[in-house]
């Protein structure tokens, strides 16, 4: 075949990555920036936020232009898959020997590459150019083939703010990057980080489609720094649920927020509990005799209406979990019944004259503040001290600390309901998705699955769920407040700057003044502001948004 026949054979990708490759020959002594090819990188990035059929060869297409609009001599675009720990995957790379490859996977030292800068980039967030690597003080650039010009900049998800990608651009130091340069990186690296916000969320509710189909145990899923505590915790009480004399595990957090989630867990992936029964009981309303025969059992003749021996929660639930909900409605003498089984670890059903052994794990749940419950005189202080040693708090998700728990909930949660449906949506649209961060959940987990219950339910086989379903199907979702927190209101693309700084101004105040015990005086004085001047800002605060 001659060369034109396999020109005309070859498809249009390998003809643009043939051309990318050939146009990375440089000529002359100064670098030649392309504007066109630039131009068309942004445009090929921003048609990228639209569902497309090879989101992959887009991105890769859009990477060969910029190298060669920047007349770049080597370049790569990291994937960041865990930002905590720095775990990375090469996404797209030109111009880099294997040995490049592995140092930037790796984010260790290299001689012909400047790792060290990609990890500053994800660590700092921010972008950066280096004419010149032989300037003083820049020991982050390997000299060994003499000095090196180098743009770097991190790609943010668009909704969260968090790096999921980096751009890095080098050139010997005689075809120096310029301001212009970084100017032009920076706006790709926000088109590039709405095209892989988009993308990645796909992938991600892909992901947990198929995790809820493969695994039936309870999972703990999120992102966020407080749920990746929440399983270190969890797995670090699991050697002690194996114990004869168990202790008690109290678990606190608004309703919804996954209380009885945790009973389930440390039950499924207890080696000894997992074996035994895992029972469920709200507290509410037990009282006097009741409290008794629930908790212990009763024999037949024991009270009017006895008319069968029963066992009792804590004997049914033997080897296994019992957890015990609202606990903070439990009466004084269900709270004096429930000291002395911790305490013996013996129960004595109402009626009867024997004591059974019991080796149960309890789990105590309640959305009170215990602590309070015993200043005021409705929870026993010798109870609370007896539980209180292992205690877990569930923080909702509204708070800042778990906004990166909504999205993989979303999808978790669509994925679950798809499947007790046996249907497959599109998935939300990225207007959808967007309008969903933003919402409070006062409601918490449950009410996030109760929601995505009625847009999978009422949405057809195949087709998107946008924020007009949204609007159709939960009305309550869209007109309801929005999270006053600015790390979710800052996702709507029509935020103005004075809104923006409103909103990052009333959670500076807020938590200046909860970590000053609500001292207006201390929180000022913290932040070098007059009173007078705090307290405006302050009064702006409750007002916004």
């Amino acid at each position: 075949m001659s060369s034109s026949d396999r020109s005309a054979a070859e498809p249009d990708s390998a003809r643009s990555t043939s051309s990318i490759q050939r146009s990375l020959v440089f000529e002359g002594p100064g670098r030649r920036r392309d504007e066109t090819e630039l131009l068309h990188c942004l445009t090929n990035a921003m048609l990228m936020r639209r569902p497309r059929e090879a989101p992959e060869l887009d991105l890769r297409k859009s990477f060969g232009q910029a190298m060669v609009g920047l007349a770049a001599e080597k370049g790569v675009l990291l994937r960041v898959r865990q930002e905590g720990s720095l775990d990375v995957e090469i996404l797209c790379a030109i111009g880099l020997s294997p040995q490049d490859e592995a140092a930037c996977c790796e984010l260790r030292p290299s001689h012909d590459i400047a790792p060290t800068l990609l990890r500053q980039a994800i660590v700092n967030a921010q972008a950066r150019l280096i004419e010149d690597s032989s300037a003083p003080g820049l020991d982050a650039i390997p000299p060994l083939h003499g000095p090196l010009s180098v743009l770097c900049a991190p790609v943010a998800d668009s909704l969260t703010g968090g790096v999921v990608a980096v751009l890095y651009f080098q050139n010997e130091a005689r075809l120096a990057f310029e301001a212009d340069d970084l100017e032009w990186l920076s706006a790709y690296a926000a088109a590039l980080g709405q095209a892989l916000t988009l993308h990645l969320s796909g992938q991600q509710f892909e992901a947990e489609w198929r995790r809820v189909h493969n695994d039936g145990g309870p999972e703990i899923v999120g992102d966020s720094e407080a749920t990746r505590q929440l399983g270190e915790t969890l797995n670090a009480l699991l050697p002690s649920t194996t114990r004869p004399d168990a202790p008690a595990i109290l678990v606190t957090g608004e309703s919804g927020t996954g209380k009885e989630l945790v009973a389930r867990y440390l039950h499924h992936y207890s080696p000894k509990r997992s074996r035994g029964p895992l029972q469920a009981f709200n507290c509410a309303g037990l009282r006097g005799e009741l409290a008794e025969s629930r908790l212990f059992g009763h024999v037949k003749g024991a009270f009017t209406g006895a008319i069968s021996d029963a066992p009792g929660l804590l004997r049914a639930a033997n080897n296994g979990v019992l957890l015990l909900d609202e606990v903070g409605e439990l009466p004084p003498e269900g709270q004096a019944i429930l000291l002395r089984v911790l305490e013996t670890r013996t129960v004595q059903p109402v009626g009867d004259t024997k004591c059974f052994p019991v080796d149960v794990q309890i789990v105590l749940a309640t959305n009170r503040r215990v602590e309070e419950e015993v200043a005021a005189k409705r929870f026993r202080e010798d109870l609370y001290y007896r539980v209180s040693g292992l205690q877990i708090e569930l923080v909702p998700l509204r708070d800042p600390r778990r906004i990166a728990d909504i999205r993989p909930l979303l999808g978790y949660y669509l994925a679950r309901h798809e499947r007790a449906l046996k249907k497959k949506t599109m998935g939300l649209t990225r207007d959808a998705l967007r309008a969903l961060l933003q919402f409070p959940w006062p409601g918490n987990v449950r009410q996030l699955s109760n929601v995505c219950s009625s847009l999978v339910t009422q949405t057809p086989p195949g087709a998107w769920i946008d924020v007009a379903d949204i609007q159709r199907l939960r009305p309550d979702v869209l007109s309801g407040p929005k999270n006053s927190n600015p790390e979710a209101y800052l996702d709507t693309e029509d935020v103005t700057y004075g809104e923006a700084l409103r909103a990052f101004r009333k959670k500076l105040i807020l938590d200046r003044l909860r970590r000053h015990g609500n001292s207006a005086f201390e929180a000022a004085a913290s932040l070098r502001i007059s009173g007078p001047t705090f307290y405006r800002y302050w009064m702006d605060a409750k007002r916004f948004p």
